[in-house]
């Protein structure tokens, strides 16, 4: 862990005004995650920064905190893309999660059973819920678009 505490003491201790001559393990933050190893590298890093910040939003690597997490979860998606599922399918899990029934969701949302049960069966252009955004919002913590076609026809 040798360059996780060289990093962590450097960016603890930059001035405001970036110096034009960073240490390589600094300038390498400003480089996306091409490698394996630069991955393990920078979340050794991000995991001892981790337990230095607990939580301490004030504390100076607070930043670096923050920059090494975004670049660790972009060579994620990179290299681990996840699928994005049909919203009706998305709707069926959060369904399934929330133990939540059509009849329970359409009344939540101030519609028929019937649109509801048309979105699991993937006819989404046969159902539209004009107004229901606010309400899809607050039975799901997601985006409503992303689970019913919220569209007004």
């Amino acid at each position: 862990m040798p360059r996780s505490t060289a990093v962590l003491s450097t960016w603890a201790n930059l001035p405001p005004n970036l110096p034009p001559n960073l240490p390589p393990e600094v300038r390498a933050l400003a480089t996306p995650i091409h490698t394996e190893q630069r991955y393990d590298e920078d979340l050794a890093t991000f995991e001892m920064v981790w337990n230095e910040v607990a939580g301490q939003a004030d504390r100076p690597p607070c930043s670096l905190f923050e920059l090494l997490r975004d670049r660790l979860a972009a060579y994620e998606e990179r290299i681990f893309p996840v699928p994005i599922s049909p919203p009706h399918r998305q709707l069926a899990f959060l369904m399934e999660q929330r133990a939540i029934t059509q009849t329970e969701l359409a009344e939540v949302l101030g519609i028929t059973q019937g649109n509801i049960s048309r979105q699991p069966a993937a006819e989404r252009q046969d159902c539209a819920v004009a107004g229901g955004s606010a309400k899809a919002g607050r039975a799901f913590p997601c985006q409503p678009s992303r689970v019913l076609d919220l569209t007004a026809r």
